[in-house]
């Protein structure tokens, strides 16, 4: 039998030994994280049901991220990793009816300040100025959005939406995930957003709120006229030039014919007098906010059928006025009966809800 030198015997022990070492370090690092337990059970909490009456010392029980059972007497399953709750509240997670948490921000120069992009002149609505219709939530998403703050103030949900431009996309309802991606989506689109900002400059269309306004009409417009060009060569497409696909028309028609909720601005009453006048003109569903000023117009929102977003950024002093300049009349009222809105608009039956502002 052939024998090994004690030297290259050596070599090999200790490269055997070399290997085994590598692999024990190198095993923890590509070890699957630990599989979490099918059940939680949190006992011994107290329980708010929303409006209904807190349920005392209750079992919660929880499967792969959902609540399947809640009351006093819960069954706990022996797999179930327990949880106790004594002392503690638990309660519904919070959801911001609008906001823009999540989406990705402008970069900033080095002096802080937001890089905006440079467009060239809006000569008129043919242009399509600050439109953008088909911009999606959804596809802003910021995997690197700080919402941990959020979920410590309760909040586990949100609607985020685009907020750049006059027609500025589509709103989406998320989970407040770290790094949301399109598993936290729970819908989309549950909106269309509406701002009454012109194209940023003086020069440029539309330069005034009476342009923006009748830029977002004849967009409507637009719109009808596309889904009827459509539905006719769909109906007879013998001797028609295919319709050419907009990609600006086509989520507005579309919305539209769903019926999607438009999202539009008005903080003040004579503002909700002008979407109450839009409502009739455009055919649309919109959802008001701002809405700080429906404390003087509830009953012509109920009768409308329009819900509100109020924003719970409130009117306040402006910091570093100048302390001789008299205040209007109206702005005083305004800041005293604007925290009085959501009272107003549950006592005349009109569907609101709160977002942060």
């Amino acid at each position: 039998m052939q024998s090994f030198p004690r030297s290259r015997t050596r070599l090999v022990t200790l490269a055997l030994f070399a290997l085994v070492a590598l692999a024990w370090v190198v095993a923890p690092l590509e070890a699957e994280p630990p599989t979490p337990p099918p059940y939680y059970a949190i006992q011994n909490v107290r329980v708010v049901t929303g409006a209904g009456t807190p349920i005392e010392g209750a079992t919660v029980l929880l499967a792969d991220g959902l609540i399947e059972a809640v009351g006093k007497n819960v069954k706990i399953p022996g797999d179930a990793r327990v949880i106790d709750g004594k002392d503690l509240t638990l309660y519904p997670g919070l959801i911001d009816a609008m906001t823009t948490i999540a989406q990705k921000q402008e970069p900033e120069s080095s002096g802080g300040e937001r890089v905006m992009r440079t467009a060239s002149a809006i000569m008129g609505p043919e242009d399509r100025p600050a439109t953008t219709p088909w911009i999606t939530a959804v596809e802003q998403l910021a995997a690197d959005a700080k919402v941990e703050k959020w979920r410590t103030a309760g909040f586990t949900a949100a609607v985020t939406t685009p907020e750049k431009g006059i027609f500025a996309g589509q709103a989406a309802l998320i989970n407040l995930v770290d790094k949301p991606d399109g598993q936290a989506v729970l819908s989309t689109p549950v909106a269309q957003r509406l701002n009454f900002a012109g194209a940023g400059e003086l020069r440029s269309f539309p330069g005034s709120l009476m342009g923006v306004l009748a830029y977002v009409e004849q967009t409507f417009a637009d719109a009808d006229h596309y889904s009827k060009v459509k539905a006719a060569y769909a109906k007879d497409p013998r001797g028609r030039v295919r319709p050419e696909f907009d990609r600006t028309l086509e989520p507005i028609e579309i919305a539209v014919v769903d019926r999607t909720r438009f999202l539009i601005p008005a903080n003040l009453g004579r503002e909700i007098d002008r979407v109450l006048v839009l409502q009739k003109k455009l055919g649309v569903l919109p959802i008001v906010y701002g809405g700080q000023g429906a404390y003087a117009r509830a009953e012509q929102l109920r009768a409308a059928k329009v819900p509100v977003l109020v924003n719970l950024n409130w009117p306040k002093e402006e910091k570093n006025r100048d302390p001789e300049a008299e205040t209007p009349f109206r702005t005083l009222v305004h800041r005293r009966m604007a925290p009085t809105t959501p009272a107003a608009l549950a006592a005349s039956g009109v569907p609101f809800a709160f977002y942060s502002g």
